[in-house]
């Protein structure tokens, strides 16, 4: 489980960067409330798993 754990945290942190670069601030909070959210990593952890896979790098 510890495998799939990291991909999600690396996903997580992925979401927190995007997040935290978007302009302004007012509009960076209210996509937190979205992106963050429960449910959102699911189909990023798979895509990266898939790729993962297939040979590919998780970067």
């Amino acid at each position: 489980m510890d495998y799939l754990e990291r991909r999600v945290e690396r996903v997580n942190e992925r979401l927190e960067e995007v997040v935290d670069g978007v302009e302004p601030d007012d509009l960076a909070d209210e996509l937190g409330h979205v992106a963050l959210a429960g449910g959102k990593r699911v189909r990023p952890a798979v895509t990266t798993l898939s790729c993962e896979a297939c040979g590919g790098t998780a970067e």
